[in-house]
């Protein structure tokens, strides 16, 4: 839903936007749902193009100079446009596949040169993957981390969110209960609560 909620926030404001994904289904899901105001890069052996707006990378996570040159290939051309977007939602596996080594280099040449260019990067990763120093490695390199996890709250396991690192900007340290239902029904429910984690 987040990352979702960050594309549409884009296609809303009419900027470029970009995702990487090694999740063949997630590429497809996205591709619908937003069309050609999303461009999509699938780094999945298996992936095929379903249109021009979905791009296959055969060789996935395992050659990251593939992917930096057609991730740079696709967007260097709309470098500028304030609030462009690029979502990398394949952390976690570029950190399984290649270590914490080769990832830290990976994001560290890509996520300033996208912030050069006037995007906004949404890293994406699974902390229960990894050790803690590798997660506390790679959020070091990001200007932000907002942290989703589970946690027993009013005696019934939930699901909370909590903004533990915002560069430039005030944040509530507030962890906040997600109530997907909610979210999902109520128009406007996910920009409430991106209210309630800003200040």
């Amino acid at each position: 839903m987040v990352v979702e909620q960050f594309i549409q926030s884009g296609v809303d404001k009419k900027v470029p936007s970009y995702m990487v994904t090694s999740d063949v289904g997630f590429a497809q899901a996205a591709s619908q749902k937003f069309g050609e105001m999303l461009t999509v890069l699938v780094a999945n052996p298996r992936a095929t193009a379903t249109g021009k707006n979905v791009i296959p990378l055969p060789t996935g996570v395992q050659n990251l100079t593939s992917l930096n040159i057609e991730l740079v290939k696709l967007v260097k051309d709309r470098a500028g446009s304030v609030g462009a977007r690029v979502i990398l939602d394949m952390v976690s596996d570029v950190m399984l596949a290649q270590k914490m080594l080769m990832t830290r280099k990976w994001v560290s040449d890509l996520v300033p040169r996208f912030e050069n260019w006037n995007f906004t990067v949404l890293g994406v990763f699974n902390p229960g993957l990894h050790s803690n120093e590798e997660v506390q490695s790679l959020i070091e390199l990001f200007k932000g981390y907002v942290q989703i996890f589970e946690k027993e709250y009013l005696g019934k396991t939930r699901k909370l969110i909590a903004v533990r690192k915002m560069a430039d900007l005030q944040y509530n340290e507030n962890e906040l209960v997600i109530e997907k239902e909610r979210l999902a029904q109520k128009k406007g429910g996910m920009s409430t609560l991106r209210q309630r984690l800003g200040k």
